[in-house]
C-alpha cells in the first residue's frame, strides 16, 4: 500500500492527542460522507473531532486541535458492512474496510469483503473510489467486471 494511504481499521483504536501530547481518547469511528471525504472521527468517549481539526495522522496516533464536539454534525453513511452492488443491482459483497488518503482525508477506495472463505483464500479486492457511485441509496461498483484488479492496477 502506498505510504500516504491507510486503512480505516488501522486508525480504529489509535490514541488521539492534543498538540501538548495529552491523550484525549482512542478512535472509535470514522465519519465519511457520500462524496468520500472524511468529515470527523469519534473517540471511545463519544467526543467528535472534524477533519479540519486533525493536525497530524501518524502510525502511533492522531493529533487534533480545538475542543471536541459533543456530537457529529455531519450525516454520513455507515460504510462498513454496507452492501456493494454491480451495475445490474446484484449484491456482490460488503464494504470490509476503507482506504483513506492521509493528506486529503479523501477515500482512495474500499476493500470488498465477499465471505470469510473468499477473503482468506483470495484476499479482499481493493476498489478505487473513482469506480464507485451512490444510486438511490445503494453503493454501486461501476467496473465490477474488473473484480481481480487492485487499486494500483485499475
Amino acid at each position: 500500500m502506498e505510504k500516504n494511504l491507510c486503512r480505516g481499521r488501522h486508525l480504529t483504536g489509535l490514541p488521539v492527542y492534543n498538540p501538548q501530547g495529552e491523550m484525549l481518547g482512542r478512535v472509535r469511528q470514522l465519519a465519511v460522507d457520500e462524496e468520500g471525504q472524511l468529515r470527523a472521527l469519534a473517540t471511545a468517549e463519544d467526543n467528535w473531532y472534524t477533519w479540519e481539526q486533525l493536525l497530524d495522522l501518524r502510525e502511533d496516533g492522531l493529533v487534533v486541535a480545538g475542543e471536541a464536539l459533543p456530537d457529529c454534525m455531519v450525516a454520513c453513511p455507515n460504510w462498513l458492512e454496507q452492501p456493494l452492488y454491480d451495475r445490474q443491482k446484484q449484491e456482490i459483497g460488503l464494504v470490509g474496510d476503507l482506504v483513506l488518503d492521509k493528506s486529503s482525508g479523501k477515500l482512495a477506495g474500499i476493500e470488498l469483503a465477499r465471505s470469510i472463505f473468499d477473503d482468506l483464500w483470495q484476499g479482499r479486492t481493493e476498489i478505487p473510489w473513482q469506480q464507485l457511485t451512490w444510486e438511490n441509496g445503494q453503493l454501486i461498483w461501476l467496473e465490477s467486471e474488473k473484480a481481480g484488479q487492485t487499486m494500483n492496477e485499475a
